[in-house]
């Protein structure tokens, strides 16, 4: 009995890493082309945008807050940097912009929840709202825009043949790791997401730290637009559209807890890799797109039930 246990606890506590071993090996067997370096490399360049989004979204998480609105964040940056380019044929300024107005757009987030106490979902499904419609607006009827070929420099370079896109995410992802296992501030993250009551009373300004996670995700939200549209040489209309679904699966995949205060930035990595080789396979197996969303809902519903109940069962 002893040992029955102590596999289901080893089972339970290494899930994700067991799991994606599992769909490898059935990967491997029904579609070999997967692991061919030109479908991988493509598939890191893919994740790398939602993975560079996921990291401050597990910050968010951790502290017990969930933003749905990056994915609009990501389209409207986006959106952005194309139409600065247009004027301006400077991506960098381009960047720069999409950066500093995603990271308002969150901080308006982070105040209005955490300062005058909206629920996370609604107020970033109002956001959501605005950002979709502010990029609709500024794409205007140019439902597809085309950009030339120095656009995408940022984008389709490599590194040791290495697409950018996955450098810069495997950089920000390392950075993650070190501001939430080395600093004060990743402390305090994990702290709010446990008991935000106490850290307020011993003198630590939490709002401000549930400021910064807004500021960070917006930031990276900026980032990822700007990738993803040099990346695919361009914008369309709605691009960005369930993102936002993508981070949190990763999130939530990764062991970070809905409840906040348990996970860590690897995990994400792991849940990026894994949300990223499902809908990679769903792809080159050709399922249908709305069966497409029936599998990712269905993941998503039991990495939730799943990591509520491992907390539980932590607390217990």
């Amino acid at each position: 009995m002893k040992g029955i246990n102590r596999i289901r606890s080893v089972v339970f506590k290494h899930a994700t890493p067991i799991l994606i071993g599992c769909l490898a090996i059935f990967v491997l067997i029904k579609m070999p082309v997967f692991f061919s370096v030109a479908n991988l490399l493509s598939l890191g360049s893919q994740a790398a945008v939602w993975g560079v989004v996921a990291i401050g979204m597990t910050m968010l998480i951790m502290t017990g807050v969930t933003d749905i609105s990056v994915g609009a964040q990501v389209y409207l940056g986006g959106i952005i940097v194309v139409r600065i380019y247009q004027m301006t044929e400077n991506m960098l300024l381009g960047a720069l912009c999409a950066v500093v107005i995603c990271m308002l757009v969150s901080s308006v987030n982070g105040f209005v929840i955490a300062k005058l106490g909206l629920p996370s979902m609604i107020a970033t499904l109002a956001m959501q709202q605005v950002c979709n419609g502010a990029a609709s607006i500024m794409i205007g009827k140019d439902s597809v825009i085309t950009m030339p070929d120095a656009f995408s420099n940022l984008g389709q370079s490599r590194i040791f043949n290495i697409p950018i896109s996955v450098v810069i995410f495997l950089f920000l992802f390392a950075m993650g790791v070190v501001l939430m296992n080395h600093t004060k501030f990743g402390r305090y993250v994990y702290a709010i997401g446990n008991n935000a009551d106490a850290l307020q009373a011993s003198g630590i300004n939490v709002f401000l730290i549930r400021q910064m996670t807004f500021v960070i995700t917006g930031a990276l939200c900026g980032l990822a637009g700007t990738v993803n549209v040099s990346r695919i040489g361009g914008a369309q209309f709605g691009m960005g559209a369930q993102m936002e679904f993508s981070c949190i699966a990763a999130v939530v995949v990764g062991g970070t807890s809905m409840l906040g205060g348990i996970g860590t930035i690897w995990g994400t990595l792991i849940g990026v890799l894994f949300t990223g080789v499902i809908t990679n396979a769903m792809t080159l197996l050709n399922v249908n797109e709305f069966m497409q969303y029936v599998i990712n809902g269905a993941l998503m519903f039991f990495a939730v039930m799943f990591n509520t109940y491992m907390t539980k069962k932590r607390n217990n």
